[in-house]
């Protein structure tokens, strides 16, 4: 079954959870006030960016799934370099996205440590550990409940997957491979390791210093090359070049942004042209030199506000934005829990094309809505920030007033 090598399944399925994302945005009370909340701290087309990306790693992954139905390894199904293309590039702009966004706070000078390891670790973990928690839950129920491996050694398994230590190789617990659950997973070792270490770099924020600090980086890439157990720890290095990439958009915005005159027009085709580009030219994959310097000109236009004529900012492309983590964390093992209920009542591997890809784009219907439930109450209640009181002295005018009660003022802090 040749299911991965045409364009019209993706924009098939990509209509749909689009479709589903327009209905969301527009019924829900909760998303109808989230989209009309305006932050001007935020790029408005990097959200919406967010959400076709998570996508097109969900569609990716839905061409490649029919494998575990089959004789062919997961990771073996041939993919076209569109869909090639369309899985990897994702994972890279995701990375700028990191990059950029906090090497932007760095350079404003706005990284504390407290505040940021704790607005990283309730961004992060909450979703997460609904992961591993329905993780377990297949593990105690594929175990017959019974402890097949010493607990001590268990009690190791998960502790390295909860920090994602796991995820680079296939993890089991208690002999159960979740592989097909936390898969996703692995990109969140290299954030977390960005997020530990952006505090102890943000003094080179300034430009000069940031050159020195990316002859550093290229001194450890060699390091790193030739030492494949520190390779092992950190995972692959050119990972970490990406975020350079991320890094450097962030200086390029703060010295020539948008207000200099480029038009959205202008960009977008910058973007558009260089996307497509880097499918063309690069035969390779998007793991490549190459590969990033196309992404990383895409990126920057997109960072200096080119909306893809709209394609990007619209409220449906906005609200993808914001259930994006979750559409990306959770498709896999949603993926493996559909199609394992559809091979009861028809066999996956005698689908045709049509069928197959029938049965990805109701998944993927069902995903979003899922996912705008989880962003509900997994992330957006450890978003909002808890009150703060804050002391402040009032003026003469109000002390002589005792007759009105004074309430000390409170803010809240976001942790978005």
């Amino acid at each position: 079954m040749r299911v991965v090598t045409e364009l019209g399944p993706f924009v098939f399925v990509l209509g749909a959870m689009l479709c589903t994302a327009a209905v969301i945005a527009a019924r829900s009370p909760f998303y109808r006030q989230l989209l009309r909340t305006d932050d001007s701290s935020r790029v408005s087309s990097l959200d919406g960016l967010r959400g076709y990306l998570a996508i097109s790693v969900f569609i990716c992954h839905g061409a490649r799934y029919y494998s575990n139905f089959s004789p062919i390894e997961f990771w073996s199904v041939p993919l076209s370099r569109f869909y090639a293309h369309a899985a990897q590039a994702p994972v890279v702009l995701f990375f700028m996205i990191t990059g950029f966004l906090f090497w932007s706070k760095a350079i404003n000078g706005k990284i504390r440590f407290r505040s940021h390891y704790s607005r990283r670790f309730w961004r992060i973990m909450p979703l997460y550990s609904f992961l591993l928690v329905c993780a377990l839950t297949v593990v105690a129920i594929k175990s017959g409940f019974l402890l097949r491996t010493p607990l001590a050694r268990l009690l190791w398994q998960v502790m390295r997957l909860a920090m994602f230590h796991g995820v680079f190789d296939t993890p089991i617990i208690n002999g159960v491979s979740v592989f097909l659950i936390t898969a996703p997973a692995w990109t969140l070792r290299y954030e977390c390791f960005f997020y530990l270490l952006l505090p102890l770099i943000a003094g080179f924020a300034k430009p000069l210093r940031f050159l020195v600090l990316c002859a550093a980086a290229a001194f450890i890439y060699k390091l790193v090359g030739d030492s494949p157990q520190l390779e092992a720890w950190i995972g692959s290095r050119d990972m970490w070049v990406i975020f350079l990439f991320g890094m450097a958009t962030a200086h390029i915005v703060q010295r020539w942004p948008r207000s200099s005159g480029t038009s959205d027009r202008f960009l977008s085709g910058v973007a558009l042209t260089t996307l497509v580009a880097v499918t063309l030219i690069c035969r390779e994959g998007a793991y490549s030199l190459r590969a990033y310097v196309l992404l990383f000109i895409a990126f920057v236009s997109i960072a200096s506000g080119a909306s893809l004529l709209g394609a990007l900012t619209n409220s449906v492309a906005r609200m993808l934005g914001a259930i994006s983590y979750s559409i990306y964390l959770l498709h896999f093992g949603f993926l493996g829990l559909v199609f394992r209920l559809v091979n009861r009542v028809h066999p996956v591997a005698s689908m045709s094309g049509a069928m197959y890809w029938s049965v990805v784009a109701i998944i993927g219907v069902m995903l979003v809505a899922l996912c705008s439930v989880a962003y509900r109450l997994l992330e957006h209640p450890f978003l909002r920030g808890y009150p703060v009181r804050t002391a402040s002295i009032p003026p003469q005018s109000e002390l002589r007033r005792p007759s009105r009660l004074q309430l000390p003022a409170v803010t809240y802090e976001s942790r978005a």
